[in-house]
């Protein structure tokens, strides 16, 4: 069964996705940033379409497909790449026969066009031409879901635990462009990371270790990006389902928070915090349970 849907990140390049069944909605991601994941496990690979062929070259309008993260191994991503205007169809896949994982996340780096996918427990490094360039490995690790990072201790007892990196984004600071992942370790804290991942500026992790609006993802569903926020300043808006943790651990459903940088490191802050007010929302404690909601991508621009 063919189920094919394009995306196209500009007029000069699309990305074709075989065997997906996705759900298509146009968002801006922040500069340079395309993110995708799956909503379902694919069927039968197809053959390319000789329409599509026809059509390589063709201007397609940036289209942004949300796919809900589900158990969908990066060893079954094939993506087709049509450059145009002269060169012809080139079909590439990666398998990682060694580390099969769930696909999270991908995003495009708009200057190199190199693309970086999140998966659980590792992070990959394509060229352009989808050429593996390196791997990064963020997991399992010992943790606990009722506990705090390792530094702070702990009642129960640490076991090895799968790292989902839920949240990918590209801050792109004209100097030192960052990339941003939160995985599902320690109440989902963040890491600025290098775009080369195999070397250059050393992983720094996001805090305060211990403090809510560090949490950015979570077991259930998580969305993330960068999107104008208080004050015309450009912040990380993030929103994350509950997902049965402590209540002293539970992060805001909806919040927008900058990254600060101190001689301590980095940390998160929220857009604004004074007299009692700060940028988040919280469901009322009594009916977390009863009514959990999915986090949902949206058209920012929509809304702020």
């Amino acid at each position: 069964m063919w189920c094919g849907r394009i995306v196209g990140f500009s007029s000069s390049f699309i990305i074709h996705l075989e065997c997906w069944v996705l759900t298509p909605e146009m968002q801006p991601w922040g500069r340079g940033a395309w993110p995708l994941s799956l909503k379902r496990k694919p069927q039968n690979v197809g053959r390319e379409s000789e329409a599509l062929s026809r059509k390589r070259g063709a201007t397609v309008e940036s289209v942004l497909l949300r796919m809900r993260a589900s158990e969908i191994p990066v060893a079954c991503l094939l993506l087709t790449i049509f450059l145009r205007p002269v060169f012809p169809a080139l079909l590439t896949s990666f398998v990682d026969e060694r580390d099969p994982s769930p696909f999270q996340r991908v995003v495009v780096y708009n200057r190199t066009r190199e693309v970086f996918v999140s998966a659980r427990n590792a992070l990959y490094h394509f060229d352009p031409n989808l050429k593996f360039l390196g791997k990064v490995s963020t997991g399992p690790a010992m943790d606990n879901a009722s506990c705090l990072h390792p530094s702070y201790s702990c009642e129960g007892r640490r076991a090895p635990m799968p790292d989902d990196n839920r949240v990918l984004e590209i801050i792109h600071n004209p100097e030192t462009p960052l990339l941003l992942t939160c995985g599902t370790l320690y109440q989902g804290l963040c890491h600025l990371r290098s775009l080369n991942l195999s070397g250059g500026f050393q992983p720094r992790q996001v805090g305060p270790l211990n403090e809510t609006v560090a949490f950015t993802a979570g077991r259930a569903s998580s969305v993330a990006f960068f999107g104008p926020g208080f004050g015309g300043q450009q912040v990380l808006w993030s929103a994350v389902s509950y997902d049965d943790r402590p209540a002293a651990y539970v992060p805001p459903a909806v919040s927008s928070k900058v990254i600060v940088r101190s001689d301590a490191g980095y940390n998160f802050e929220y857009a604004q915090n004074s007299e009692g007010q700060f940028t988040g929302v919280y469901f009322d404690a009594q009916y977390r349970r009863q009514y959990k909601v999915s986090e949902c991508d949206f058209q920012c621009s929509d809304f702020f």
